[in-house]
């Protein structure tokens, strides 16, 4: 049997698998991304927010 022969086998037995960590390895890395964001935006609303409340503190002096 000639050596590409063992190659293709081999090929066809671990690409699935290997294609299957990709996919896997990219979604967490997407739903990590958008945890990421979503904390983002959120601590942008509380920075708002503290800046809205400093200005009514100062409005109400």
């Amino acid at each position: 049997m000639p050596w590409y022969w063992i190659l293709i086998i081999l090929s066809a037995i671990f690409g699935p698998f290997e294609a299957m960590h990709a996919l896997n390895k990219a979604r967490r890395n997407r739903e990590e991304a958008e945890k990421r964001k979503a904390m983002n935006g959120l601590q942008d609303q509380s920075t708002v927010t503290q800046a809205d409340q400093e200005e009514n503190k100062e409005v109400f002096r």
